[in-house]
């Protein structure tokens, strides 16, 4: 059995398609999660949707909010971080709401 594995769309071959893939998003997601809460985020809160997040997050203290996330490999327009857990360090996230 031979596997590969690609970290991202663009990154995956267009010639030749393979007889089953695995997509596996989490990974990430989890990683980032858990890495704010430990640099002292008071929450994160996901999204699949970037309107939903928008109007959510409006509610949340502007000193207090930090949207995150990413749309093609690049933070979201407008939003502070983008989803990588090395966004994530204390001085950044410490006391504050992450919407990603």
């Amino acid at each position: 059995m031979k596997l590969f594995v690609y970290h991202t769309p663009e990154l995956t071959p267009t010639d030749s398609l393979p007889d089953c893939a695995v997509v596996i998003d989490v990974l990430r997601a989890t990683t980032t999660i858990a890495t704010a809460l430990n640099a002292g985020a008071e929450a994160v809160q996901a999204f699949s949707d970037i309107e939903k997040l928008m109007q959510v997050s409006e509610a949340w203290h502007p000193d207090k909010r930090l949207r995150a996330g990413e749309r093609g490999g690049a933070k979201v327009d407008g939003f502070d971080l983008g989803n990588s857990p090395l966004d994530c360090t204390p001085d950044v996230v410490k006391g504050k709401r992450r919407s990603e």
